[in-house]
């Protein structure tokens, strides 16, 4: 099983999480939108870190262009620097923001300021989105050089 997790969350038990549970990884949101730690990353990241939980990243991004894009990367990376955060990849969070939609031209342009930031780093960088997102904005290059974690619901 893998989570996504954010301060949204609230406080999390994770003895009690994994002991119920075989998590696999647990994806942490890196930075809110002002480019500040989430609330409970911290907490979260070192709860998993001493239960040797695989950790990822992810950022919801709020960049319109490859420069915005790349300025936002570094943050999160200086963020996880100053933090001596390790991870293992980097999901790029890719979905509506409200009334600003995502275009394959945004998707472009944000998808190759990350990529700058990360100096081309396949191996850093994956694309999370929903399946909608995945058919209609991810730009043809990326389904097949980035991994993708599609966000699909169920009901019930």
């Amino acid at each position: 099983m893998i989570l996504d997790i954010s301060s949204y969350n609230g406080v999390i038990d994770w003895n009690t999480v994994t002991k119920k549970n075989q998590i696999d990884r647990v994806i942490l949101r890196a930075t809110t939108k002002n480019g500040k730690l989430d609330t409970k990353f911290l907490a979260n990241y070192k709860a998993l870190k001493a239960l040797k939980v695989p950790i990822d990243i992810y950022k919801f991004s709020y960049a319109t262009d490859a420069q915005s894009a790349f300025s936002e990367c570094d943050n999160v990376i200086f963020e996880m620097e100053r933090n001596k955060i390790e991870f293992d990849m980097l999901w790029l969070d890719i979905e509506n923001d409200g009334a600003l939609r995502w275009t394959k031209k945004r998707a472009f342009d944000v998808i190759c300021g990350y990529m700058a930031c990360l100096r081309l780093d396949y191996t850093t960088l994956g694309i999370y989105c929903n399946l909608d997102y995945y058919k209609s904005v991810i730009p043809e290059p990326f389904k097949t050089k980035l991994p993708l974690w599609i966000a699909r619901w169920t009901s019930g």
